[in-house]
Parts: C-alpha cells; sequence; structure tokens
C-alpha cells in the first residue's frame, strides 16, 4: 500500500510537470509570433519581462504544489503513524486488560482451591478425631466392661472362696 502511494504520487508530479512544460512550449510559440510581426525594441524587452514574469510565476505555482504534495504526504505519514501507534498502544491496553482479568480470576480460583483443600483437611482431621474418639470410647468401654467383668469375677471367686473356708 505504501509503495503504490509513492508510485501513485511520481506519476501524478510527471503528469504535472508535463502539462506546465506544454503551456511554457505554447507561450514561447505566441512569443515568436509576435516577434515575427516585427515589434520594437521595447515592446521586445517588456514582451521578455512579461514571460520571465509568467514563468517565475508558473515556477511558483508547481512549487507550491509540489510543497502542498509534501505537505499531503507528511500527513498522511502522520496520520499512519498516529494511526498504527493508536492500535499498538490498544493492543498493549488489551493484553493488559487481560492479563489482569486472568492473573483475577488465578487468584479467585486459587483462594477457592484453598479454601475447600482447607475444608477437605479440616474435615479430614475431624473425622479423624471423631475415629480416635470413638477409638477410645469403644476402649474406654471395653476396659472399663473388662474391669466390671473382672471385679465381678474376682469380687465372686472371692465370696465363694471366702465362703468355702468358713
Amino acid at each position: 500500500m505504501k509503495e503504490n502511494q509513492e508510485a501513485y504520487t511520481v506519476l501524478l508530479l510527471l503528469l504535472l510537470l508535463r502539462l506546465l512544460l506544454l503551456l511554457l512550449l505554447l507561450r514561447l510559440l505566441l512569443l515568436l509570433l509576435l516577434l515575427l510581426l516585427r515589434l520594437t525594441p521595447l515592446r521586445l524587452l517588456l514582451l521578455l519581462l512579461l514571460l520571465l514574469l509568467r514563468l517565475l510565476l508558473l515556477l511558483l505555482r508547481l512549487l507550491r504544489l509540489l510543497l502542498l504534495l509534501l505537505l499531503l504526504r507528511l500527513l498522511y505519514y502522520y496520520y499512519y503513524y498516529y494511526y498504527y501507534n493508536y492500535y499498538y498502544y490498544y493492543y498493549y491496553y488489551y493484553y493488559y486488560y487481560y492479563y489482569y482479568y486472568f492473573y483475577y480470576y488465578y487468584c479467585y480460583y486459587y483462594y477457592y482451591y484453598y479454601y475447600y483443600y482447607y475444608y477437605y483437611y479440616y474435615y479430614y482431621y475431624y473425622y479423624y478425631y471423631y475415629y480416635y474418639y470413638y477409638y477410645y470410647y469403644y476402649y474406654y468401654y471395653y476396659y472399663y466392661y473388662y474391669y466390671y467383668y473382672y471385679t465381678t469375677t474376682t469380687s465372686t471367686t472371692t465370696t465363694t472362696t471366702n465362703y468355702y473356708y468358713y
């Protein structure tokens, strides 16, 4: 696109230069026609000055046109640069927006993972606590039962033994 734009600009300048040269050639032909009509030297000098003045005006127009094209070219480059930078900063902002977006959701999921992890271990220790609680409870009753059985049996045996001795 950029190379095509430069080629079009060069072609346009060449076309304008051709048109100006053609106009200059037509004016020179008119001047020669006037000279052939046997003008006086003073009139010839005045016509030459007029021709030079016209030539200078044409050159100034050409220079003005070239400056205008240069200005348009600079505006085009400035606009292209600004447009490119706008999209560069837009995508830069877009990238950082999604970076913080994913960072936020990463922290969010990390928090919930930590929460469920903590809850799982809390539940595990809770279960573990109740397991040992029931375990000790079971053994407490087991020993209590054994102790009761032992004391009852020993008491019966002692009583019986004492009874027989009497």
